[in-house]
């Protein structure tokens, strides 16, 4: 009896791994690059410059579909945007796109990083930014949908998730949005060990906080250039400008306009990593960069707030946009859109900007030290620069 249930069981695991050998050859795996022609535009990285880096995305924009993968079969994981589904809410249509919608600080992908999936039969379970492979056949048949135009057209066969996968990038991607919103507490202990050590570092370090303020500020506007955005922009200015009057307390509006900013962000970061968690880190890296300087411009006099209170609120300001913004990703993802986080996003760079002129540059003294605050928003602005531009190549 024994011997026949190992027989049995040899045999299901045998069948099992027959089937995944004949899914992977019926259809090999391939990557969003590959859908897409040869480009005929290089980045030399000798060579970067704005005018380049332009060229270069515009290129990869206008790449054409790769007509050797017409009518074949393939497998290719993505990002779930739901397009149709019945009462029951069984999914029947739905966009796979690369990454987590259109990341706040880079552009949404074109069309030909846009693939329309049907399914054969509806299926349930399925929920908005799911990270799963689809195999089927692509054909290079164009679409138009509310959320987007695509180039591909992806007849599915199978839907698969691997749970084990999921789990490590769920572990991953927690660790990178917390180490960022670590980052912030990091900056802060730096600035209270080097305040009246190293006066000359902290003006830097302030002017440095302020300028990686202002370029976020200008750049979150420029990304989503419309009135909508800038209304909410200039709003966030004013709000805090008001609220200024109301308070009178230093530290208040620098803590709650970066917890604003902080939640889309670390939204976004933990979002990618659980899709591509080298993307994700790339995303952690540029955050924590300019965390470190935020850090330090939250370093109060003690005659204004004791350590143990700037501590206390140095930790909320860095630790609970990143819990809150896992919780959203775990509970609110299948009805949170990008746009909600976007105009989050655009409410607290008019706020960074008010913070950066009213509360941080001021205590770098820029009327008596000139040179050091037009060095530390220098370097400030180059640093971001940089980081903008590995973004968009990576």
């Amino acid at each position: 009896m024994m011997q026949k249930l190992q027989q049995l069981f040899i045999t299901i695991i045998a069948l099992m791994l027959m089937n995944s050998w004949s899914l992977a050859e019926d259809y090999p795996t391939i990557t969003w690059d590959q859908l897409l022609m040869q480009s005929s535009v290089d980045l030399s990285h000798n060579e970067i410059s704005p005018e380049a880096l332009q060229n270069y995305m515009d290129a990869q924009d206008q790449r054409l579909p790769n007509q050797a993968l017409s009518g074949k079969n393939i497998a290719i994981s993505g990002f779930v945007v739901p397009l149709e589904w019945d009462q029951a809410s069984n999914i029947s249509e739905f966009l796979l796109v690369p990454y987590y919608g259109a990341c706040i600080h880079v552009p949404p992908p074109p069309k030909n990083q846009i693939i329309h999936v049907k399914l054969k039969e509806g299926l349930a379970g399925i929920q908005t930014m799911d990270n799963l492979t689809v195999l089927g056949r692509l054909n290079l048949d164009g679409n138009v949908s509310e959320y987007g135009e695509s180039d591909y057209l992806l007849v599915a066969d199978s839907i698969q998730y691997d749970v084990e996968q999921k789990n490590q990038a769920f572990i991953w991607a927690t660790l990178l949005t917390l180490i960022c919103g670590l980052t912030i507490c990091i900056g802060w202990f730096v600035g209270i060990c080097i305040q009246q050590k190293n006066k000359l570092l902290m003006r830097i370090l302030l002017s440095f906080s302020a300028g990686t303020m202002i370029y976020l500020s200008l750049a979150v506007l420029w990304m989503q250039l419309n009135v909508l955005s800038v209304g909410l922009w200039i709003g966030g200015f004013v709000a805090l400008l008001l609220l200024n009057r109301i308070l009178h307390t230093q530290g208040k509006l620098t803590i709650t306009a970066l917890v604003i900013h902080n939640i889309p962000e670390s939204f976004i970061v933990f979002s990618t990593a659980m899709m591509n968690i080298w993307l994700g880190l790339l995303l952690a890296v540029t955050v924590i960069c300019h965390n470190f300087p935020l850090g330090c411009g939250l370093v109060l006099p003690e005659s204004v707030k004791s350590k143990k209170q700037q501590c206390y609120r140095t930790l909320f300001t860095g630790i609970m946009p990143a819990c809150l913004a896992i919780l959203m990703y775990l509970f609110l993802r299948s009805i949170l859109s990008m746009e909600y986080l976007i105009h989050l996003s655009a409410l607290a760079g008019g706020m960074m900007l008010y913070v950066a002129l009213k509360e941080i540059l001021p205590k770098a003294e820029p009327s008596q030290y000139r040179r050091s605050a037009i060095l530390g928003i220098s370097i400030a602005f180059v640093v971001m620069i940089l980081l903008t531009m590995l973004i968009a190549i990576g």
